[in-house]
């Protein structure tokens, strides 16, 4: 990665964080424009779509996943120019000025969205004896982890690049159980949380995502709880246990537009 681009990032970590593991993951793939004038810069980074299992699945019928950052309205409108019209595409934005810029010049519809929670002090409810740290791969947790979307590989690749699991039992039952590893340093994502059903409204999830919050706090690393915009159960965690509210990225869909 470009450290120029790097830095312009890193000055707002959490806001752009989407952007830095953006490009951190793919590289040489994606294509980065940035101007700068004087202390004024903006950025555009494009993916195709097919270059993210996630998109691809997600917004099938785009043809690149656009982001955008910058300090100064002109430069990121001469940047948005740059687009071709025609081409259907998804953006991703994390700040209101970008979303007014795009729908300035493009019909878009918002078709999702993305809650990033955080804090700085150490969360109170987090001393609970009962949840258990393991620093290695648990077999026994799979199932629940599942419940997320992972499969064993994923989270085996997650283990050995460090990754931690935070755990409440019942006997030697695990009933609720959260992740943490590095999304891009020195931010770590919360994240796998997962309660099962017959254990649900006791507070567990608060006392597990707690824990790996104050673990992370504690090695002064910058924890990040990510939700989708519609999940009710992960908002109220977040919120219950006193993690604020940072950004959100929102998907914003443009169709295209024929040529004819």
């Amino acid at each position: 990665m470009n450290d120029k681009v790097e830095g312009l990032l890193r000055n707002k970590l959490l806001e752009n964080i989407s952007l830095l593991k953006m490009m951190e993951t793919y590289g040489p793939v994606i294509s980065c424009s940035v101007i700068e004038r004087g202390r004024e810069w903006g950025m555009l980074l494009a993916l195709h779509t097919k270059r993210s299992a996630f998109d691809l699945a997600k917004y099938p019928d785009t043809e690149s996943v656009i982001f955008v950052s910058g300090s100064h309205a002109p430069i990121l409108n001469e940047l948005l120019d740059q687009l071709p019209k025609s081409k259907p595409l998804v953006f991703k934005v994390q700040h209101p000025l970008y979303k007014a810029l795009v729908e300035s010049k493009f019909q878009v519809s918002s078709v999702s969205a993305f809650i990033t929670y955080s804090c700085g002090e150490p969360l109170s409810i987090a001393d609970d004896e009962q949840v258990m740290e393991e620093a290695t791969f648990n077999e026994r947790l799979l199932p629940l982890w599942r419940q997320n979307g992972y499969n064993e590989q994923e989270l085996s690749r997650m283990f050995y690049n460090g990754a931690r699991s935070f755990t409440l039992y019942h006997g030697n039952v695990p009933v609720s159980t959260c992740i943490i590893f590095c999304n891009c340093a020195p931010v770590w994502e919360v994240g796998t949380v997962f309660t099962c059903a017959e254990h649900r409204g006791n507070g567990y999830a608060k006392k597990v995502v707690s824990r790996a919050i104050n673990f992370l706090l504690e090695r002064n690393l910058v924890p990040r709880y990510q939700v989708v915009h519609d999940n009710a159960a992960s908002i109220h965690v977040a919120e219950s246990i006193g993690l604020k509210q940072v950004v959100v990225l929102e998907h914003l869909l443009y169709a295209g537009q024929s040529s004819f």
